[in-house]
């Protein structure tokens, strides 16, 4: 065993790893590149289906459900429009460009919580010095309408912080007001949003278009107002975006399952043995469309638990 760890040095193996991960990167570029035109099919397709990507987030794994609160369905349900996944470092036909960069964008119809109708949250793929690897982001302006803030302030707060600290030179800045208030603010929240993944930002650092950041490993999570925003990002673009039509299917299957069971609830009514039961007011998914296509009302809240 020591004749043979004689023979093959750290570096040897690191230049090996090296090539690996070169690989890794090369199979994703062409995947990127051979996926477009069925990504676009699909998007053709979907457009057509009412409420096609509400019902793929109401049937998303539990490393995208964990994060999405009762009243962050409402609004998801009734008013999210469509929903998209790129890679713009690879958008932008950049020789070097990282394909696990992320923009994901999330398109709403006019609504009563906030002015905007287009999300745009951007992930960069950092190595830094250390070798730390991972995304960073800034946080995205979300204008809220009076009374309707799901980040109960949090949002707007972050931006202050992520500015003053611009401002300031200083972008781990402990000592600035905005930082004490949104601490402060955190500690009182009791439950977190969805849309809070918006202001999430990393490592604070403000991104360059190079390829490696000083980005320190003494990461401040006392005012990360999302606790995975990273791991959010790669699960809406690697589980859902990929798996949309499965979902989507396998929410028609539901709907199927529990049209039947409503029916053999009905027959139970008749014979008089049970009182009524609605099954669909209990599991929150009953939505009766005749077809993909048909003008439905939305999905119901997804009940959590």
């Amino acid at each position: 065993m020591a004749e043979a760890e004689a023979g093959v040095s750290y570096e040897e193996l690191a230049e090996v790893e090296e090539e690996f991960e070169r690989i890794d990167v090369e199979m994703m570029r062409q995947q990127y590149a051979l996926s477009q035109p069925a990504y676009a099919r699909r998007a053709r397709a979907v457009a057509r289906i009412e409420h096609f990507w509400p019902l793929v987030f109401e049937q998303c794994g539990p490393d995208i459900d964990a994060f999405i609160a009762p009243r962050d369905s409402e609004l998801i349900n009734a008013h999210l429009r469509d929903f998209h996944v790129s890679r713009p470092e690879l958008d932008a036909a950049r020789p070097d460009g990282n394909p696990r960069s992320l923009r994901i964008t999330f398109t709403f119809a006019a609504n009563p919580y906030f002015d905007e109708t287009l999300l745009d949250k951007t992930f960069h793929y950092r190595r830094a010095s250390d070798d730390w690897t991972g995304l960073v982001s800034e946080p995205v302006k979300i204008t809220w309408k009076k009374g309707m803030d799901l980040t109960d302030g949090m949002s707007d707060m972050v931006r202050q912080l992520w500015h003053a600290r611009k401002k300031a030179g200083e972008m781990r800045s402990k000592t600035l007001p905005e930082y004490a208030a949104l601490e402060k603010k955190m500690e009182s929240v009791t439950e977190s949003s969805f849309f809070n993944w918006f202001g999430w930002k990393a490592q604070g650092e403000a991104l360059e278009e190079v390829e490696d950041e000083d980005v320190s490993d003494e990461y401040d999570q006392t005012v990360e107002v999302h606790p995975d925003g990273e791991g959010l990002a790669v699960s809406l673009a690697e589980e859902l975006w990929p798996g949309a039509i499965r979902l989507f299917m396998q929410a028609q299957q539901d709907d199927e399952e529990l049209s039947e069971a409503d029916f053999e609830d009905s027959d139970d009514e008749e014979d008089g043995e049970d009182e009524p039961v609605d099954i669909r007011a209990l599991v929150g998914k009953g939505r009766g469309r005749e077809s993909v296509g048909s003008a439905a009302a939305p999905p119901t809240k997804k009940q959590k638990k």
